[in-house]
């Protein structure tokens, strides 16, 4: 059964995907905040971290996603990263382009923007954990 580690402080968002993760066949951990994600990712090594951005700071998924890339136990395992940023008051102006991953500043697998279907999420974890 594959793990999926949950990073996100919107305990909506985590009750309901918890439930189509699950039932999905996926064994699913939820972290509320970064400092939480990085200690279950460390100890539990899953085999996707879906990761939201704007958490207790506006950019702690993205300190999140670079730790992770940073430790030997996590630098493999795949991130998905899911933000509102790009469809929000947030957006930045198109002259500077979306948020997207980056191999440096953002070093996610995928980025998907909220909200993300419940369909477009378990296609994204099937496909990253192949």
């Amino acid at each position: 059964m594959k793990r999926i580690l949950l990073i996100d402080d919107d305990a909506d968002f985590i009750a309901v995907n918890e439930k189509r993760l699950t039932d999905a066949g996926y064994s699913v951990t939820s972290a509320y905040n970064g400092e939480e994600g990085v200690e279950k990712a460390r100890a539990q090594e899953p085999d996707v971290v879906v990761l939201d951005v704007m958490m207790t700071t506006p950019d702690e998924g993205f300190e999140v996603a670079r730790k992770l890339r940073n430790d030997a136990r996590t630098k493999h395992t795949p991130i998905v990263m899911l933000t509102g940023i790009n469809v929000s008051e947030y957006q930045l102006p198109k002259a500077l382009g979306d948020y997207d991953k980056d191999p440096t500043w953002n070093p996610v697998d995928v980025f998907l923007d909220k909200p993300v279907t419940a369909e477009k999420l378990l296609n994204t974890i099937a496909e990253v954990v192949k």
